[in-house]
């Protein structure tokens, strides 16, 4: 302070001298006005998509970006769901304009039984009606939430929000908040400006979430007849907060330490129940501890179904006497490995445990009707225990049973009961006598993957009415091509070609077309799509054109680019014969980039074996069947395998030119295929 006014009473000093005499002096302004603080902001919207059972539905939340009212927009607003019911929702949050952290928080959760109404009280829902009276719905609804690129697909590297695939919703839903981008998910905010996509599917039913395959599928449903008039609801909340100055936010401060604790991956640790390597499986639910002993008898891949005796005069519902059975079993596998426990059956009695699938009388598959599991007889005290590994030769349920899924059956899935050996005929695979009332029944369907069941399988392709042609235009309605494969295969698919009414003398490539989900929607398969992409070659549908692998690391949808781009593979060929006809074992052993005529040798490239062989087109170029070759357009001659997993694509039959035009490599026939490599 003594400063400033001593330097203030020097300048009204040289002030006083200047007033003696008149001078001119330079003089300069400079004013910076009006300066001013302003806050930033941040403001969080939001947008919903949604399908409900593969279509969309005014019962979920279907809204462009905006702020939420709380009072009217819902997720979820269903009032007649059933066994079987799922769906998907895309959420987007949106961030305006600073970079920020964002947390998810479900909570106020109410599980009502609302009505007691007599299928409950018959599906043995033991609180119905009573002071204790709560819903069993929260404990058939599943759900899971994982961080999307916005392609509604789980994909390898979108890690899991959260799953309930073992255990109710009540254990995700209530009072629990989400780190969907904070200090302990890697430090990254969700920028402003920016989008960050959360996709959820929901399933009533059983959920299968696969880490492998990163599929969620809605499996095994039962009658939950327990579950008739009860509703869930929950509240969900979107909390964004700077991220700037704010490094070491947690989403634990917004809701008093019950968010999900921050994961740091470590190798998986079988039976501690703790997710180790943070990638939502912990113990025998993940993949890393199928090798383990102690995940060999429980835990992955096995479920546990009882058994029942039923009143057989009425409407078979369950008689509580303490006589029943469990039956624990592998859900997939080369043999069905299977535990069972009985009590209260009749001692001293053989019985025996049975598939059986509907109609009952058989309808000409007596090999199944009573498909034999394992018998043996109980002890004095009406106990029964059974182990065994059949190999049953069939999938739970059979294609043939009425219950397997789109045959008109009521309940889809395997029914398994067991029976009294003496009124059982193991030879034929059927009850010869009636006598139910001693037997136990099914509670629920169960489902049964034998993975060393090969089927063959026959596609016939279509016609898809090509106009431009090689050479001329042929009527291609009148063909007849069909392929007859074995599935699931080891590697390769083999099978066999076989074709009429074909152009004589013309060559076709044989095709796997992929079926990328931005251009199929429900029925594509991206996985598949890509696999075969990168076994082969790329086909931009957004510019019609041919791209590269780096053209679709660049540009493709699902990998941050704007472009609907379709994987394709040429694998094989026929050529037919003077009347149009081929018939041809094949192999998917090679990747071909496109066909030639130079003596048969795999790889060369040139047409100097082009003969005029069709003696009604003598102008057309043809080759003859010995000399077609394929240039190779990746790996070597022969040496292409197939990953093991599961194939949804197109087959397609193409017109080879060897390169003459006009009207090249034209599709003409095509059909879907679906197939399994091992």
């Amino acid at each position: 302070m003594r400063k400033i006014i001593k330097s203030f009473a020097v300048v009204i000093g040289v002030a006083a001298i200047a007033g003696y005499s008149t001078y001119s002096f330079f003089s300069d302004t400079e004013t910076a006005a009006g300066n001013i603080f302003r806050a930033g902001e941040i403001d969080l919207k939001i947008d919903s998509h949604c399908s409900y059972n593969g279509q969309s539905s005014s019962q979920c939340g279907e809204w462009e970006l905006k702020d939420l009212i709380p009072t009217s927009d819902k997720f979820f607003n269903f009032s007649d769901i059933k066994p079987g019911d799922f769906g998907e929702n895309t959420i987007s949050l949106h961030i305006d304009d600073n970079d920020a952290w964002a947390c998810l928080t479900i909570d106020n959760l109410k599980n009502d039984e609302n009505d007691c109404n007599d299928p409950e009280e018959k599906a043995n829902d033991e609180t119905c009606g009573t002071a204790a009276d709560q819903g069993e719905l929260a404990q058939n609804l599943f759900f899971t939430a994982w961080a999307d690129n916005g392609d509604k697909v789980w994909e390898s590297g979108e890690p899991l929000l959260f799953s309930n695939k073992f255990g109710p919703a009540s254990d995700i839903l209530n009072g629990k908040t989400y780190a969907l981008a904070d200090s302990t998910t890697g430090g990254n905010p969700i920028m402003g400006g920016q989008t960050k996509n959360i996709g959820l599917k929901w399933c009533f039913g059983t959920m299968v979430v696969d880490e492998t395959s990163h599929t969620i599928s809605c499996d095994k449903l039962g009658e939950h007849n327990d579950t008739q008039t009860d509703s869930i609801s929950a509240d969900v909340k979107f909390y964004v907060e700077q991220s700037r100055h704010n490094e070491n936010f947690k989403c634990s401060e917004i809701n008093g330490g019950n968010e999900e604790p921050a994961c740091t991956p470590v190798a998986e640790i079988c039976g501690d129940a703790i997710d180790n390597d943070c990638d939502g499986f912990a113990d025998c639910g993940d993949s890393d501890c199928n090798a383990d002993t102690a995940c060999q008898a429980a835990g992955n891949g096995h479920e546990t179904v009882r058994l029942e005796n039923k009143f057989v005069t009425d409407d078979w519902h369950v008689i509580d006497d303490g006589t029943y059975g469990d039956l624990t079993f592998n859900e997939s596998g080369p043999t069905f490995d299977y535990s069972f426990s009985g009590h209260g059956l009749i001692s001293g009695t053989a019985y025996s445990l049975i598939y059986y699938a509907d109609p009952w009388a058989g309808n000409g598959m007596n090999h199944l009707t009573g498909k034999l599991i394992g018998s043996g007889s109980t002890n004095g005290s009406g106990d029964l225990t059974l182990s065994g590994s059949p190999d049953l030769d069939t999938d739970l349920p059979n294609s043939d049973d009425k219950n397997y899924p789109g045959n008109g059956g009521t309940e889809i899935g395997a029914k398994i009961i067991m029976v009294l050996s003496a009124d059982y005929d193991a030879t034929n695979h059927i009850l010869n006598t009636w006598n139910p009332s001693p037997y136990l029944w099914e509670t629920s369907v169960i489902f049964y993957d034998d993975t060393d069941v090969v089927s063959t399988e026959t596609i016939t392709l279509n016609d898809l009415g090509a106009a431009s042609q090689y050479g001329y235009i042929h009527n291609y309605s009148t063909a007849n091509v069909s392929f007859a494969y074995d599935t699931p295969a080891n590697d390769k698919l083999s099978g066999t070609v076989t074709a009429t009414g074909l152009k004589p003398y013309a060559t076709y490539q044989l095709k796997f077309d992929g079926k990328p989900t931005c251009k199929y929607g429900a029925s594509g398969d991206d996985l598949a799509n890509e696999y075969i992409g990168n076994k082969g070659r790329w086909w931009d549908n957004t510019t019609n054109a041919n791209t590269n692998d780096a053209g679709y690391a660049s540009n493709s949808i699902y990998k941050g680019g704007t472009h609907c781009i379709s994987g394709y593979l040429v694998w094989g060929y026929i050529t037919a014969d003077a009347s149009g006809n081929a018939t041809k074992s094949v192999t998917t052993d090679s990747s071909y980039h496109v066909l030639w005529c130079s003596g048969g040798t795999c790889g060369q490239s040139n047409n100097n074996l082009l003969a005029f062989l069709d003696p009604l087109h003598p102008a057309l170029n043809l080759c003859a069947a010995g000399n077609v070759n394929g240039q190779i357009e990746r790996g070597s001659c022969g040496g292409m395998i197939l990953a093991s997993g599961t194939y949804n694509l197109g087959m397609i039959l193409n017109e080879e030119s060897f390169h003459q035009g006009p009207g090249t490599w034209t599709a003409v026939m095509g059909n879907e295929i679906s197939f399994d490599i091992d």
